[in-house]
This record gives structure tokens, sequence and C-alpha cells, in this order.
């Protein structure tokens, strides 16, 4: 029988019943429940709170029986064993669910039971189970200097913090870790763990098959990836075993990744539309394929960008081509366990017996083999990593802490009241009209603090839905027009905001669904839309009209591209230049409103994405940094209009993609941020057409890439969000270019990335969208 925890309260703080501090502490598996001990009452009543309890999957109640109490709440049960189950590598008792899920799903309880868990002082990653002594993991997931017993392993775990599944901590014995691991470039990315004792092979223990030596040849195969790794980039750690299935996708890692690729000795794989892959906390964690019912280990996670989040492939390190490193290429054993496995050519494989490879293992690991060392290690005593498993509920209120609460609450409401008054104060003062001498500087200082309480950021209303990676236009008529994007999906949606009363209106959608394309607002007062990804890079394009809220097509662009830029000339035409089609464009064209027809524009010295093209006031256009097949570019090009050619200006400082780069009033150009090989940048570079030279100016007070720039009506520069090495930022500041200093300004009520922001004709600037933790529908006003 249960009782309600309010009612209990309430009727002890009537009757005034003196209450001990109780401490319930689940950890009893009873039935389909987690209970604390039975805790003699004497039917008497007391009062309690909860606390959430990651355990449960209900709200904990009171049991009573015989004049005792126990707190119970229900929870995932725990599996039947059975005695059925074929011990051999790759073998689930409960199998995956399959399900291709964008973005990835929580695995099923003890599906992959290779998997563990390595934590240390330091760090959290994945790993393999190769036999019944043995990990394999990344080697940067191993500290110099080696302490092994810093490195504890649990088995057989699905949900972390769990009191009844908890899995088996392991120490680690010994450690070996590949000798020509660099790790700088992340080369030989691998490390195997012995265990200070042997796993048990079970229903939630097994061990994976080891391929030949040839894995990972095959081309857009489907495998699959679990960890408990952050959900998002610089996010949280997931409590709960995760899953997504990726393809292999050969040598595109090239395209992507800043660090050299090795093709012979990593694996390149990832989506080619959606935001799903390893992130950090899954390194050293397996990457896996199926066949004839068994799993094989395909690769051990090593690192990717920004866990994916724009869609781009991770690196993985093939085991078995460093099976030389892990064994001794001369054993017999190793011959004969090849010749048994057969080498990885999909979707043949031949079945394999775990002993055979626990053994195998066991031989080669019993010494140190050619080609793998130990770092030096430690005589330190690290204190083993703790885990909680258990939760405490506590249950304590005494009227002494009711009294207290009481006194505190009223304190803070006096407070609150003042505050108020004080606000109301400094509103008044600063409507006033200022008649101070320049001397009086406390009261220019309340003017200018006050300014920036009321005004700053506000929110607006949010977009109807959700988006990132899509455009917004600020039309002739205010409004402004954002079209498609990425929400789990490419978009065809479009919606209006109208300033003059921060509601958005649907509009019509566009003729195709698109992300990382471009918007360009045409003299007429229409919107070209050109380009695209929507799972292919498009050429098709598409005119919006204001009058009529439509949308009609144009002629395609000679060709498809997506992440490329686009500028609006002053004789109004407009200049598409560079972007992706499976390769780096350096191509260019122009379109012609007058004629619906585009042309071609000649080519840039380097193809690129990631670039930004400004116009200039002497209407050329140039075209500042980018990305061409990995290497960051400093380069800088001018395309001139009136003669249809391109010439290289003057390199950049510092090489940079996914920057930002605006015009200011004086003619300058001023680039701020981005990315290049040593990470996020917060630098900024003035370029002065007249002269072809870049000068350093005031550099920013966070690094930040995928940022906006938008210039203010007095020629200050706003500069909004972005993400940086540490994560998603919501931080603005200012750029004054009559000063080439960057002053902090508000933040932000919520961070964010390739969002957009557009100033509007009242001077202030309205961000939409973006991607943070989630893809956001939410909208803010900046005032300047």
């Amino acid at each position: 029988m249960s009782s309600n925890p309010l009612v209990l309260f309430l009727v002890a703080l009537i009757v005034g019943i003196k209450s001990d501090e109780i401490e319930f502490h689940l950890t009893t598996y009873d039935n389909g429940k987690i209970c604390s001990s039975w805790i003699d009452t004497h039917d008497e009543f007391f009062a309690y709170s909860e606390v959430y309890n990651q355990e449960c999957i209900s709200e904990a109640e009171l049991e009573r029986k015989n004049g005792q109490a126990r707190l119970c709440c229900e929870t995932t049960p725990l599996p039947i064993p059975s005695t059925d189950f074929p011990r051999e590598c790759g073998k689930q008792k409960h199998l995956p669910l399959l399900q291709r899920i964008v973005g990835g799903q929580d695995a099923t309880i003890y599906s992959w039971p290779w998997q563990v868990l390595l934590l240390s002082s330091d760090l959290q990653c994945g790993g393999v189970l190769i036999d019944q002594q043995h990990v394999l993991t990344a080697a940067h997931c191993i500290t110099y200097p080696i302490d092994p017993t810093d490195y504890v392993i649990t088995v057989g775990l699905h949900k972390r913090e769990s009191i009844v599944n908890k899995g088996e901590e392991i120490v680690a014995e010994n450690i070996w870790v590949h000798e020509l691991y660099n790790s700088s470039t992340l080369e030989n990315d691998i490390s195997v763990i012995r265990l200070s004792k042997p796993v048990q092979i079970s229903d939630t223990v097994n061990v994976i098959c080891l391929p030949g030596a040839h894995v990972g040849t095959a081309v857009n195969k489907t495998v699959w990836v679990s960890g408990w790794g952050k959900t998002y980039y610089n996010g949280y750690t997931s409590s709960v075993l995760r899953q997504t299935w990726l393809y292999t996708m050969g040598d595109m890692c090239n395209t992507y990744v800043t660090k050299v690729f090795d093709e012979d000795k990593q694996l390149c794989a990832g989506r080619y539309t959606t935001y799903s892959a390893t992130c950090q906390g899954d390194s050293g964690g397996p990457l896996m394929y199926e066949s004839n019912g068994q799993w094989f280990l395909n690769g051990i996670v090593s690192y990717g960008q920004a866990c994916g989040s724009r869609g781009t492939p991770s690196v993985y390190v093939k085991p078995m081509v460093n099976q030389q490193q892990i064994c001794s290429t001369s054993s017999d054993a190793i011959k004969n366990n090849q010749r048994s496995i057969e080498i990885y050519q999909l979707p043949v494989m031949n079945r394999v017996d775990y002993r055979s490879q626990m053994k195998l293992i066991n031989q080669c690991t019993s010494s140190y083999p050619p080609g793998i060392t130990t770092l030096p290690s430690t005589n330190s005593t690290k204190k083993k990593p703790v885990v909680k498993n258990m939760k405490t509920w506590k249950k304590h209120m005494k009227p002494w802490s009711i009294c207290l609460c009481l006194i505190l609450t009223l304190f803070l409401f006096l407070c609150m009241v003042l505050g108020i008054f004080a606000l109301i104060s400094l509103r008044k003062i600063t409507a006033a009209s200022i008649t101070a001498a320049p001397g009086n500087l406390h009261f220019i200082r309340i003017q200018k603090f006050t300014h920036y309480l009321l005004l700053g950021w506000s929110t607006t209303n949010s977009l109807t839905i959700a988006r990132t990676q899509h455009t917004a236009s600020h039309l002739l008529n205010g409004k402004v027009l954002v079209a498609g994007g990425f929400n789990g999906t490419s978009l065809s949606s479009a919606v209006l905001y109208d300033p003059s009363t921060g509601l958005w209106t649907t509009t019509s959608d566009m003729n195709y669904a698109r992300r990382y394309h471009i918007a360009s607002v045409l003299a007429s007062g229409k919107v070209l839309v050109a380009g695209g990804y929507n799972g292919l890079s498009l050429n098709a394009a598409e005119l919006y009209d204001p009058l009529t809220g439509s949308w009609a097509i144009t002629e395609n662009m000679t060709y498809p591209r997506y992440a490329h830029a686009a500028s609006v000339l002053t004789d109004g035409k407009v200049l598409v230049v560079g972007g992706i089609n499976g390769v780096m464009l350096g191509t260019a064209e122009i379109y012609d409103p007058s004629t619906g027809m585009w042309t071609t524009a000649g080519n840039m010295s380097y193809p690129r994405y990631g670039h930004v093209a400004t116009v200039l006031t002497n209407g050329k256009v140039l075209v500042t940094g980018g990305n061409n097949n990995g290497a960051v570019l400093n380069n800088v090009e001018l395309y001139d209009s009136s003669l249809g050619l391109w010439t290289i200006a003057a390199n950049m400082s510092s090489a940079r993609y996914y920057h930002s780069a605006s015009i200011l009033s004086n003619g300058k150009i001023i680039v701020i941020g981005g990315i290049n090989n040593g990470g996020t940048l917060n630098s900024t570079e003035l370029y002065d057409p007249s002269t072809n030279v870049w000068t350093a100016t005031g550099s920013v007070n966070y690094y930040r890439a995928y940022h906006t720039a938008t210039l203010l009506t007095d020629g200050r520069v706003l500069i909004a969000g972005g993400s940086n090495n540490i994560g998603y930022l919501n931080s603005a500041e200012i750029y004054d270019p009559s000063t080439g200093l960057c002053t902090v300004t508000a933040n932000m009520s919520f961070t964010r990335r390739e969002h957009t922001a557009s100033k509007l004709t009242n001077g202030k600037v309205l961000v939409t969208g973006g991607i943070s933790s989630t893809i956001l529908n939410s909208s803010e006003l900046y005032h300047p």
C-alpha cells in the first residue's frame, strides 16, 4: 500500500510530530522494483523528499507493512539467463535492434556484450573485448605516464550508475601502446589492455570476432558503432549505451578531416546526409559489421570533426592491419587463425570459434611482441575511479528547517522588491535629458549600464520549424524570408518574419528541399535560391516573389554545388563561386535576372568550400580562405565582373575557413575567426583594397567559427555565436573600426552555430535557428 508524500508532510507539520532524518538506500532488486530495506516506523507519520534516481522508470512510492516502511520504484527487469546461447565469438543472447534511426538510438540491453567502458582519473573511453582477458582501445585513451591500476574496465554494462545491472569492474594489469603511435596525427591509434582477471562468458559478456587483414576495403557497406560518449559536440555523455549505423566511405576522409588520412591503416565511416557519428567519450569503442550471424570488429574509434555535426565522417583504426604489432607474425597460431577467418569480403565470412581466438591473443600478449611497447610506468598510487552505482533518498524535514526556509523566502522577496525599485529609478534617470558636465563620470556610467540592461538581446517569437543550415533574406518590404535548412532531414519550407508584429507566418514551400544553399535578394525584390544539398548536390535554382508569396523555377546552374558562396554584383547579377559536388569546386558562374540564364565566369586558382565572397566598393568580389581537400587556405582572389577575370590578391596572414568577412563603412574588409589546422581562431585581419595589404587588428575575445558578423547602422560589427574547441557559444561582441578593438556585449539567450543574422530596417539584428545541444527554433533580437 502506498501513501501520498505530500499528505504525510502536511499531517506531520500540523500535528507537530518530531521527525528524525531517515535515509532510504534503494539497493535491493525485488520483482521488477528497486527498493530500500524495511525500516521500523511504528506507523508514525514522517515527511520525506525525493531525489531523481536514474535507475527508476516510475516515481518512488512508500510501502508499509507490519509497522515498517520502505521506498520502491519500478525499474528495468533483469534479463532472463538461458542455457542454449551459443558460446561463439560475435554472438549475443540479446539481439540488437538494427533500425536505421537518424542520430542513433539507445541500444537493446546487453546487445553488444563485447563493448566495455574504460575509465581513468582523467578520461572516459570505450573498448572491445577480443578475448577473456584482453581489450582493444585507442592509444589516445592512455595517458602518459602509464599506471595500469588507474584504468578500470567495466564489462557487461548497459546503463551507467545502475543499481541493478551494474556490470563488473576489473582493473587493468598491463597496457601496450603501439610503438609508432603519433599523438599529433593519431596514426597507429591503438592499444591493448590486459585485465587483472579473465571475464566469464555469459549472456551479458562475450568477445567479438577478429576479421582478416584486408578489413574495410569495401565501400558503402553498413557498419555499426556503439558507446556511452557525448550525444552532441561538447555535450553530456550518455548514461545508456547507444548505437548508430554508418557507411564505409573509402578515402572520403581525405576531403573532410584535417589530419593525414592513411587508407591502408585507417577506415573512414559516416553518413552522407545526416548528423550521426561517434563523439567525445566513444574513442576506443568498436566499429562492427555482421556476417552469417556473427559480428566482426571492423575498426576502433579514433577521431572525427565536431562529432559529425556537419555530416562529416570519422576515422577508425583498422585493427588487423596492426595485427603484427599485436602478435608476432611468425606465430603458427596466427597463421592458423587467419586461415580459419579468411579475409574481409562482405558478405562471405566463415564461422569462428571464440576459443581459438582467445588462445591466439593469450599467446600473442604473454610477452611484449615486436612493434608493441609500453610507455614508461609510474610508481604513483592513484586511486581507482569511483563509479557511483547507488542513489540516496533523504527524508528530512525538521521544524527548525521550515522556519529557516520561511525567513529566507521573506528575505528574497524583499530583495526582489528593492531590485525592481532600483531598476525603475535607473530607467527614470536614463530617460531624463543629459545636462551633466563632461566630468560627471558616475552619471554617464549609470546611463550606459541601464542601456545595457534594458536593451541588449531580447527574445522574439520562435520559428514554426526548428532549423539550421538555412538562409535568411531581408526583403525590400522589411520582412525576413527564412528558407530551407535541416531538421533531421532537408527542408523545403519557408517562413516570413514581420518586425512590426514580431510574428512568423508560413509562405509557400520551395520546389526543392535543400540546405547549404545560397539566397540572394535581387533588385526586383525577388529572392534567388540556388544549389544546396538534400542527399544529392543540387544545381536547381528558383525565385521567390514576395508580392505573390510563390516560388518559380528558373534555369539550373551549370554545376551542382553546396557550401558555396554568392554575391550580388553592382549590375544586379549574381556571382556563385566554389562549393562541393563530390569534389571541391573552383568554378564560378553568373545569374542574369533579366534573362533568367546562367553563364560561366571562369575558374578560381584554388577549389574551395567554407570560404566567403564579399563585394568591394569598387565592384570587385573578394574571395577569402576556404578548405581545399583538407588544405586550409590563406589564399585570396579577386573577381572583376567588368573584365570577367580572376586575379590573385595578397594572402591573409592566417589560413582559415568557416570564418566571417564584412565590408566596413571605410571600404575595408574585416575577416574574423574561423578554423585552421590548429583549431578555432580568434585572430582578425583587415584588407585594404586600395593597397592590397592585410593588417592585423584587435582579436575577438572568444575563439569562434560558424558565427555571424553583421554590420550595424553605426558602422560597428556585431559578432554572435558560433563554436570553438570548447563548445557552442552564446557570447557576442562588438568590433569598433574607430578603435580597432572588440568588446564583449550581452550574451544571447541560447548557444548556437550555423544560424543566421539579419539587420532589420529599424537597425536591430534578428538571429534565427542554428544548432546547439539540439536544432533550434528560437529567435532573438539584438538592440544596438
